[in-house]
């Protein structure tokens, strides 16, 4: 699934995947920005989990089309959360050595949503 997501944040946001091996704290870059992607696309209940410490300037979370956690009636394949570290410490519930992002944390506002599957014009 991280290459899946990651496949998708080069599309949306033209993330720089790094030459050779990752980095383990974070994904790629957007311009000078360390960015951490997760994607989720879990039909029955898996929430999004992030652990200390987050070594990364910006997260962005990728919901497939079969994940549980997106939002009603948002159409598209995909959709995209950005979140800075402090945003995560405050949006999602905080655990033993990390931090959980269920439902409630993308209830907000998304920040784009990526279409892979061509659309049919209306009648």
């Amino acid at each position: 699934m991280g290459d899946i997501g990651r496949y998708i944040c080069r599309l949306a946001y033209s993330l720089e995947l790094p030459k050779g091996r990752r980095a383990a704290s974070y994904d790629g870059m957007i311009g000078p920005k360390r960015v951490a992607v997760r994607m989720n696309n879990c039909p029955t209940g898996t929430p999004v989990r992030l652990a200390e410490p987050l070594d990364f300037d910006e997260l962005i979370v990728v919901l497939g089309p079969g994940c549980f956690l997106r939002p009603p009636g948002v159409a598209g394949d995909f959709i995209c959360y950005r979140f800075s570290p402090d945003e995560v410490r405050a949006r999602f519930r905080a655990t033993a050595g990390g931090y959980i992002g269920g439902r409630d944390t993308f209830a907000r506002g998304y920040d784009k949503v990526v279409d892979l599957t061509p659309r049919q014009a209306g009648p």
